[in-house]
């Protein structure tokens, strides 16, 4: 088609000239011809030389063809209308192409030819009226675009209604898009009306193409998840790519829509895995459909970057934004979007442990949003916070203070003294007193913000919840047991009541540490096995949170002198983990430290070497930070090998651990027990070696956080 079409072009230009409305006509088509293609920058290109020639035209040159039936008036209707048909095409062309501000002013040009003639122009301004509010809703996915899209459909829908009636099909489609908006904008109650009535005028259709019927199942899919019957949306989703694979030709663009209604569907129900392998199908559809650098293929490679981050892969998370912040740059400049993926890639960084990008990253952040929105914008003072918990990761804890104390002054300015964003900053702030040791000032600050929670929320809310066990936790630091049960039980008694039955088991066993505290061993034993039950319920047995709660069991078992019931419960915490992280994670070292101590003491001298020399084997291979407890178990292998009579190996572990004490500057905080490491080292008496060094280094078991 294109072929012949260049060759009438060709052949009418040598004789009529270029600038002619049959070339015009011919470019049009072309254009057309090439967006079936997904040739969109030929499809623009012919476009635009259409409007070339149309502008170009002069009305007086058809003066003299102008006839009785076939007025100048109606010449003149038709050039408009060809040029605001090529104008509305090439902002469709636009924005597929994701140039979502220069489709806006296509569609703009488009409807303000039409309007001189509203009467005869109806319906074509609904649908240059429904392309426009696809561009703003494609554009950002802010709330001041997603209302001008709506405000796009509203507008569309009424003129299709003057023409169509209230059940003609061609209405579905914008009840649709509305619906669409509704949940973009997270008024799903809003959006159910405007589904169900794109349902009853497409299901009014007697023989549905198979479009129609894949736009049925859509909707269906979205009522599904809004209704929370995740696992029925995603099966009419699944199906819907089926019947596109097999019937409809692979339609690249629209399976990659409905992939990414899948990926946000496993979202809902925490399936992070499915959730990351449907955003890579999307992926490298919308790469084939419409390139490597769209708006859509950055938007995807933010969605999957959060996916990866929540499934603990923070490198995959960091180049998927990367790749996410080079294409949204490199279209959009200095933008929202660009200043929300430097801010997650702040977010990430931290976690990961890259604190110098971090901080690059914040400052950038925070930079374009001050530019876009100004120094006081709430989206700055987000930034803010962000970089207050970074500075207290780093232990700067005044700069943290300070990047808190902007953001609070901020919110309490724009949103008044009693509102959550106060009271979250007020909760970071106690977080970074309690980090820094001031137990009291954090105690008025979490104080201040329980007050405004239970004034928002009332009392039975998981934010509340949180803010009381916090401060149990502090009590508890400073020593006030009592009034720590006090503020623990409260968070216990929310967190069951609204559901919250992991969080109940959190509080649960910080109750039981209470009880160990206080002695009360078989209270503790209790607490933890409740808290070891609803962990194994919600989570199966092969958890790190099961693992948890069997070491809390076993070591306040091991208190009790159940040394075969502790024992058992660190075996099966050390299976777990193993099968969690591997072999050689810390976090499995830490129940080979604890069981080997127990063998020890239990004078299982074989046992406890085993499970000690992997415990430094772990630490070796990962490099961790040296500590005291390594210096612990250092001498006690010393101490094993001596009983033994292995006189070499003993010494080279006391010179190991000794060294590394005075290195940790453990030495010069402790001088007497320098002193006596140093005397331990020619000391021929292995029993003096066990009494001093594991009395003085480490009293009890490994207690973890």
């Amino acid at each position: 088609a294109i072929g012949l079409y260049r060759s009438s072009e060709n052949l009418i230009s040598s004789e009529l000239g270029e600038e002619t409305e049959i070339v015009a006509s011919i470019l049009y088509s072309m254009g057309w011809i090439f967006f079936e293609m997904d040739d969109y920058e030929k499809s623009a290109s012919a476009l635009k030389d259409c409007l070339y020639i149309l502008n170009a035209l002069r009305t007086d040159a058809y003066a003299k063809t102008a006839t009785k039936s076939f007025p100048l008036t109606q010449i003149q209707f038709r050039q408009e209308l060809y040029k605001a048909k090529a104008l509305a095409k090439l902002g469709e062309v636009m924005a597929i192409m994701s140039e979502y501000d220069s489709a806006i002013e296509y569609y703009e040009k488009s409807f303000d030819i039409l309007k001189k003639e509203p009467n005869r122009n109806r319906m074509e301004m609904s649908m240059v009226l429904h392309g426009k509010g696809l561009a703003y809703y494609w554009k950002n996915g802010e709330k001041e675009d997603l209302e001008q899209a709506m405000k796009c459909f509203e507008q569309s829908l009424r003129f299709k209604q003057v023409i169509l009636g209230f059940s003609d099909i061609g209405l579905a489609s914008t009840y649709e898009q509305m619906g669409n908006v509704m949940v973009e904008m997270g008024e799903t109650s809003a959006a159910v009306p405007l589904y169900d009535e794109a349902l009853r005028i497409i299901k009014q259709v007697e023989l549905p193409t198979q479009e129609q019927e894949t736009d049925i199942m859509t909707m269906q899919g979205a009522l599904c998840c809004i209704n929370g019957y995740y696992d029925k949306g995603i099966s009419l989703y699944s199906k819907i790519t089926n019947i596109m694979k097999r019937k409809m030709g692979y339609q690249e663009e629209k399976v990659a829509c409905i992939f990414n209604l899948m990926a946000k569907a496993y979202e809902k129900i925490e399936e992070h895995r499915k959730a990351c392998k449907m955003y890579e199908e999307c992926l490298k559809l919308r790469k084939s459909a419409v390139g490597s650098d769209h708006l859509k293929v950055a938007s995807t490679l933010y969605d999957m970057a959060l996916m990866f981050h929540k499934r603990g892969k923070p490198t995959r998370a960091l180049a998927c934004l990367e790749e996410s912040r080079r294409i949204r740059i490199d279209r959009l400049g200095s933008s929202v979007p660009v200043a929300e993926t430097l801010q997650q890639l702040g977010n990430i960084s931290k976690f990961a442990a890259q604190y110098g990008a971090a901080i690059n990253f914040y400052e950038g952040a925070l930079a374009m949003r001050k530019e876009l929105h100004g120094e006081s914008h709430e989206s700055v003072a987000d930034v803010l916070q962000e970089m207050g918990d970074l500075m207290d990761d780093l232990g700067e804890y005044e700069t943290a203070m300070n990047k808190f104390g902007d953001c609070l002054y901020m919110r309490k300015r724009r949103l008044g003294e009693k509102h959550e964003d106060v009271a979250s900053v007020l909760y970071a702030m106690g977080f970074t007193l309690l980090n820094k040791e001031e137990y009291e000032r954090s105690m008025s600050f979490f104080e201040e913000a329980l007050t405004i929670r239970i004034d928002v929320f009332g009392v039975e809310h998981s934010l509340v919840g949180d803010t009381y066990n916090i401060m149990g936790f502090i009590e508890a630091k400073r020593e006030e047991l009592d009034k720590a049960l006090v503020f623990l039980m409260k968070a216990y008694q929310i967190r069951g009541n609204i559901g919250e039955t992991l969080k109940a088991s959190d509080t649960l066993k910080n109750i039981g540490n209470v009880h160990r505290e206080q002695c009360n061993l078989k209270e503790a034993v209790d607490c933890y096995e409740d808290s070891l039950r609803m962990r194994r319920s919600e989570l199966g047995d092969k958890h790190d949170k099961v693992a948890d709660a069997l070491i809390s069991l076993g070591t306040v078992r091991y208190d009790m002198s159940l040394h075969d019931s502790a024992m058992a419960n660190y075996k099966e915490a050390l299976e777990i983990r193993r099968d969690v992280y591997g072999d050689f994670d810390d976090r499995v070292a830490s129940v080979q430290q604890n069981i080997g101590i127990m063998q020890f003491r239990a004078g299982n001298l074989t046992e406890a070497k085993h499970h000690l020399d992997e415990f430094v084997k772990i630490r070796r291979v990962n490099k961790t930070k040296e500590s005291a407890d390594y210096v612990n178990i250092l001498f006690m292998i010393g101490n094993i090998n001596r009983i033994n009579g292995y006189d070499t190996q003993a010494k080279a572990a006391w010179s190991e651990a000794l060294e590394i004490f005075k290195h940790i500057g453990l030495a010069k905080e402790n001088p007497e027990l320098a002193r006596t490491l140093d005397n331990l080292l020619e000391s021929p008496d292995p029993a003096e070696k066990q009494n001093t060094v594991i009395g003085k280094i480490s009293v009890n078991l490994l207690g973890e956080k």
